[in-house]
This record gives C-alpha cells, structure tokens and sequence, in this order.
C-alpha cells in the first residue's frame, strides 16, 4: 500500500481508529478496452459508528481521489454473506 498508486483512509475520534478504506488504482489485462480503474479493497467502520455517514465519507473521499487521478470507473467488490456491506 505504500505505492503511489495506493491510498489508506483513516477516520480518528479522539485517537482511536472508528473506520478505515482502501483504495487502489489498478490495470486492466492488456486486451480490455478500458487500461485503468480504481477498486475500492475494504471499507470497515466500526458497530457504533455505522448509519452516522462515516462509511458515505470513506467513500466519498476515496471517490474524490480516483477523480483527482482522472479514473472514472470504480470497481468494489462485496462478500456474499455481509450483509451490512450490501446495505451500505
């Protein structure tokens, strides 16, 4: 994650860590029509921050950096079984 091409978004409440995302730009195989896109690895806000607008933050800031680097597809992958995830 400590490449350029990397990004680790940290939310602090009074120096304890209530939510983290990561973000990457990554490349597509070389015979896709689109070369770049951006992928969203992991959002993870704590119980009691969650329906606060914390995650929408995370998001919101990592979108924000993928248009700041002139990406405009944004892929993010959810696990079957998470049902907070698909909410959010």
């Amino acid at each position: 994650m400590n490449e350029g091409d990397s990004k680790v978004l940290v939310c602090l409440e009074k120096d304890r860590v209530m939510a983290y995302a990561l973000a990457r730009i990554q490349k597509y195989p070389p015979a896709s029509r689109i070369e770049t896109y951006s992928h969203i690895l992991d959002v993870a806000v704590k119980s009691d921050h969650r329906r606060k607008g914390v995650g929408e933050l995370m998001l919101f800031k990592s979108v924000e950096w993928f248009d700041s680097r002139k990406i405009n597809r944004t892929e993010l992958n959810v696990a079957a079984r998470n049902q907070i995830g698909y909410s959010f």
